[in-house]
């Protein structure tokens, strides 16, 4: 036995019975299968009009795929409609997500397929770069081996011709091979540098690409073009917790570099680049000669103030005259 919506009782729902009111369905009356638990119902039970009926049955002889449910069945496969519906939302909401991804993905290779072309491309840069040096150097050395060999002739010459005698035949006799060594070494250095310049302050990182973003980002800052300034690499050893190791770069001829590094005294008033500046990539000896010029010009500014350092030398200039106050240059 089963309760019906009403609360009364019926008997057991039979085979062939209406699904409403559980009576016989027989050949002669009018009544409806149910197309999804295939239970039959009077149209009256179900409250069809006539031509409802009609129309209903003769779809179904021409199987135009139009289906009739009982109002029970009406009741579940409407909330299966309902929860089909939000998955059919879920899945577009899905879609639309992968689509978006997957055009991400085409961005994220696109930009590592530029990447890697570019580090390419720089790798290829620089071992022509250093090809190109390389020649030069030898160029060089061969000059000045060449010189050398002309000098030590000359030195010979005038020891034996006997033209010159006292200190400066000593000294020019005696002179050890390795001053000579080291002297054209700090030349060849010199010229090696010639149009490099140092950059202080670009944050430490191992990023190369980054580097030398930060680079052309100075160059932009004081209005030149970044294909004429080559970023080359940073210079010394990295130690933890020390300052940032200073960044080489070389310019494309020397009124490059002269620019550079007279735009570049601008960039302690900019945004961003207050503890940033360029100054030459010096040689050792360089250095400790310009470690020298600026203790001597700290000694002379005690009596004159306005002496200041140019081209190597301590001047002041007075009536639009320069006047040289202590020089280093050989």
């Amino acid at each position: 036995m089963s309760a019906t919506k009403s609360g009364s009782i019926s008997e057991e729902p039979k085979a062939n019975g209406c699904g409403v009111c559980n009576n016989e369905v027989d050949g002669k009356e009018k009544a409806m299968q149910c197309d999804l638990c295939n239970r039959w119902v009077h149209t009256a039970c179900c409250s069809m009009p006539d031509d409802l009926y009609k129309t209903l049955v003769k779809h179904e002889k021409k199987h135009t795929g139009v289906k009739w449910f009982c109002k029970v069945c009406e009741i579940h496969f409407g909330k299966v409609k309902l929860e089909i519906k939000i998955v059919e939302e879920r899945q577009v909401v899905v879609e639309v997500k992968q689509v978006a991804l997957e055009g991400d993905l085409m961005e994220i290779k696109r930009e590592v397929g530029a990447l890697k072309q570019e580090l390419k491309e720089f790798v290829k840069v620089k071992q022509q770069m250093e090809e190109v040096e390389s020649v030069e150097m030898k160029g060089k050395y061969d000059e000045l081996k060449t010189e050398l060999s002309e000098i030590k002739k000359s030195y010979s010459d005038t020891v034996q011709s006997g033209n010159v005698v006292g200190d400066l035949v000593r000294n020019s006799t005696t002179m050890p091979n390795r001053e000579i060594k080291v002297e054209v070494s700090e030349l060849m250095e010199r010229e090696k540098r010639k149009n490099n310049l140092v950059i202080f302050g670009i944050e430490e990182t191992n990023d190369e690409f980054a580097t030398k973003d930060k680079v052309n980002e100075i160059v932009r800052a004081v209005g030149l073009e970044e294909n004429k300034i080559k970023y080359f690499g940073r210079v010394g050893r990295l130690v933890a917790g020390a300052k940032p190791r200073i960044v080489r770069v070389v310019c494309e001829d020397n009124e490059t570099k002269r620019k550079f590094l007279k735009e570049s005294n601008r960039l302690k008033t900019m945004d961003g680049f207050a503890n940033k500046y360029v100054a030459m990539d010096l040689t050792k000896a360089q250095q400790l000669q310009d470690k020298n010029l600026r203790e001597k010009l700290k000694e002379i500014r005690e009596r004159d103030k306005d002496a200041r350092i140019n081209n190597g030398e301590i001047v002041i200039f007075e009536n639009s005259s320069r006047k040289v106050l202590y020089s280093c240059v050989h």
